[in-house]
């Protein structure tokens, strides 16, 4: 029993930083979606400022061709970054798994032996019983 109770220990460490490790992966992707939606803001007010003033505007086309490259880096890696979070997802589950079958086995033995403790005093009882019985009986 008390190997097991380590390793469910250990199984339950392990869970944890694979949990810590998906948080900061959804994190990082909040962080990213926070990034594009600034870029997208940012790439409506300088279309305003743009319209109004013919200087800006001139310059505006490098600005929307930068502001392209960077949307698309942010997407390419959100998108690696989804993959990532996916497999994140699939390492705690079956860490959670893990840890559950170790709990249950650990609940199975504790079960038996309380069942087995149970029939040895029952077994004790009955003996006093029956010496009761043969006393009585005399």
């Amino acid at each position: 029993m008390r190997g097991l109770q380590g390793l469910i220990r250990l199984n339950r460490w392990k869970l944890a930083a694979m949990r810590r490790r998906l948080d900061e992966l959804e994190g990082l992707a909040t962080s990213l979606k926070g990034e594009r939606d600034k870029l997208a803001a940012e790439l409506v007010s300088e279309g305003t400022a743009a319209a109004a003033d013919f200087e800006s505007g001139r310059a505006y086309s490098a600005y929307v061709a930068g502001a392209v490259s960077r949307r698309q880096s942010l997407e390419d890696s959100l998108e690696e970054l989804q993959e990532q979070i996916y497999a994140a997802h699939a390492e705690v589950g079956a860490a959670y798994a893990e840890v559950k079958r170790f709990e249950i086995a650990a609940q199975q033995r504790r079960d038996e032996a309380e069942r087995s403790r149970k029939r040895r005093e029952q077994a004790v009882y009955d003996e006093i019983g029956i010496d009761r019985h043969r006393r009585a009986g005399r």
